[in-house]
């Protein structure tokens, strides 16, 4: 069994990934305010493939 206690005196920590923000805004949700905006090109790039963007990763 685990002996891991939780600190009460540390916030909750809530991530929000860029590629989360970027689907919020081509869909056009609310996106909390200290995310960057994405811009368009990031939103849509239409000059890669998807086999471009599976090399990059």
């Amino acid at each position: 069994m685990t002996k891991y206690e939780s600190n009460q005196d540390v916030e909750p920590l809530h991530v929000t990934t860029y590629r989360s923000a970027r689907k919020a805004a081509r869909r056009g949700w609310a996106v909390p305010a200290d995310v960057p905006v994405p811009s368009l090109e990031d939103v849509w790039r239409s000059d890669r493939t998807p086999a471009d963007r599976a090399r990059q990763r």
